[in-house]
């Protein structure tokens, strides 16, 4: 996903220092001829009147350029804040999408080759024996699954991690949700792999994997349209 440029930020605040310096600018003439008034005196002349005068706005000017740097140093600082707070929950959002779509994949895998291992298992019981089906290369094919399920299981701890933050960058509880349910289907998966070697349900790891990977789809989806469209909408620097 791709982050919009802050351009609407930076509008508003080339508007506003635009605007501060011409009220500012209005301001210091007002106050040069409302000082040159005051000290203006028939008998010494214009000229003491305009030193005096100059000397007096410089000095209030000089204060009330400070203040006004000083105030648009902090609305700089403010925006520039709100930014790095949208790009880092931005940031760990199109981490955990990359992440889900890591653990897509690496179901995809761990479920073509159990269908490998199941096909390739019947066709040795049937007794269709030969040099592509034999029973060195359903060995290989279940060392395979198992390690890929063993993969896909690395990956799912870290998915559960920045969902938690993520839920607390958000404040949305519907992520905990998501991770459980993922979860509660990956245990599932666990359990079935203890017997994986001895008494396999070749169908049922199949199934739930194919439950992960919808359940996975789901938080993806919820990710792309709905939570990034929302911060574009409600927090996004503009």
């Amino acid at each position: 996903m791709s982050v919009k440029k802050n351009e609407g930020s930076h509008f508003k605040i080339n508007k506003m220092v635009s605007t501060i310096i011409l009220g500012t600018s209005f301001s210091t003439i007002l106050l040069f001829g409302l000082i040159f008034y005051m000290y203006y005196d028939q008998k010494a002349g214009y000229i003491l009147a305009l030193r005096d005068s100059f000397s007096i706005t410089a000095s209030f000017f000089g204060g009330i350029a400070t203040l006004v740097a000083a105030f648009i140093a902090s609305q700089l600082f403010n925006d520039w804040k709100v930014e790095q707070i949208y790009l880092k929950k931005i940031k760990l959002i199109n981490h955990v999408i990359d992440t889900s779509y890591n653990l897509i994949n690496s179901l995809l895998d761990v479920s073509v080759n159990i269908v490998l291992v199941k096909n390739c298992s019947k066709l040795i019981s049937d007794g269709q024996i030969d040099n592509h089906v034999n029973l060195e290369l359903l060995e290989n094919k279940r060392h395979e699954t198992f390690e890929l399920k063993t993969n896909y299981s690395f990956k799912a701890n870290t998915l559960y991690s920045n969902l938690t933050r993520l839920s607390k960058e958000l404040n949305d509880p519907r992520f905990i949700l998501l991770k459980e349910n993922i979860k509660d289907k990956q245990n599932n998966i666990e359990s079935k792999f203890i017997n994986y070697y001895s008494e396999p349900n070749l169908l049922e790891l199949y199934k739930t994997c194919i439950e992960i990977i919808k359940e996975i789809k789901e938080l993806k989806l919820y990710l792309e349209n709905d939570v990034i469209q929302f911060l574009d909408r409600n927090c996004h620097p503009d």
